[in-house]
């Protein structure tokens, strides 16, 4: 089934602007990140500093999902954050939406220590939300952050608000259907409630992605957590050893129904296998990992 839905889609790089209002022939795929092909942060986004701060326990950003980060800096909240691009770094950078000529960064020590890797599914356009949606008259719309409104329907129902959009008051609800024109309900709010209105177009679908460099580190974080026995869906963070990438820290939550613990496992790579290393612990005062490995999985100085 995604095969086929992938070959009913172009699959674009997101461009600048939007194109009129005729209903496309079909809705278009596209994704986007803040870097350009060699992972640095586009020059055309103007970039200013938040200074220091923090971001969540593991990856996990409210719009982009485990692609991004949710962080923050003195009262200020950014999500989606990206990690610095593909080298040992402890900055983020954070834009509000794939239109944005803005970004962020904030420097958050000691979260990622020299490498942290965001640990992203692959893109399955079938099921994942899109970050963002460019309705059939150009509109733009950002997934919402934080509590939904709901909508009652005309058989008093109710749907979820899921997307704000740039113009006129308009909101796009939980109804998306995806074929080869998508569509979506929408509301608008009149001061007092939500008014339903018809169904529009999805001109385009919009979602997160990473340069070449950077998904190459998620693929091998992904292999990594497989093999490390962690419980996956509790899943919070992969952290691998630079320049190599062939060690790596999997940190999970316990299983539900034991204590709310964090647990990890090492593992190693020797060319493509990945295999478990037990280490006796404290880690930071054994000689079984490099010194470098140490320093950058557990944070050792």
């Amino acid at each position: 089934m995604k095969g086929r839905l992938v070959a009913l889609v172009a699959i674009l790089t997101l461009a600048g602007g939007s194109s009129g209002g005729a209903i496309p022939r079909r809705t278009a795929i596209a994704t986007w990140n803040p870097f350009d092909a060699t992972g640095a942060v586009k020059a055309s986004l103007q970039i200013k500093s938040l200074g220091r701060g923090g971001c969540g326990a593991g990856a996990g950003s409210e719009t982009i999902g485990k692609f991004g980060y949710r962080c923050g800096a003195g009262n200020l909240l950014a999500d989606p954050c990206w990690r610095d691009g593909p080298r040992p770094t402890d900055l983020v950078v954070c834009t509000y939406s794939p239109w944005s000529r803005r970004a962020s960064t904030i420097r958050v020590p000691h979260l990622m220590f020299d490498a942290g890797v965001t640990f992203a599914a692959p893109l399955d356009v079938e099921h994942d939300p899109p970050w963002a949606l460019e309705v059939g008259d150009g509109n733009r719309c950002v997934i919402e952050q934080g509590a939904h409104s709901t909508v009652t329907t005309r058989n008093g129902g109710r749907l979820v608000v899921d997307y704000y959009c740039g113009r006129g008051g308009l909101v796009l609800l939980r109804n998306l259907r995806r074929g080869r024109i998508w569509r979506i309900g929408t509301a608008r709010w009149t001061g007092r409630r939500y008014r339903l209105l018809g169904d529009v177009v999805v001109r385009r679908a919009i979602f997160p992605s990473l340069p070449p460099k950077m998904q190459r580190q998620n693929d091998l974080a992904r292999a990594a957590a497989k093999a490390s026995a962690r419980h996956l869906a509790g899943l919070l963070r992969v952290r691998m050893s630079f320049p190599a990438l062939d060690w790596a820290n999997v940190e999970a939550l316990a299983p539900e129904g034991s204590k709310a613990i964090t647990t990890w496992s090492v593992v190693h790579r020797v060319g493509r296998r990945w295999s478990i290393v037990h280490v006796r612990r404290p880690v930071c005062r054994g000689d079984q990992l490099p010194r470098s490995v140490r320093r950058q999985l557990f944070g050792c100085g």
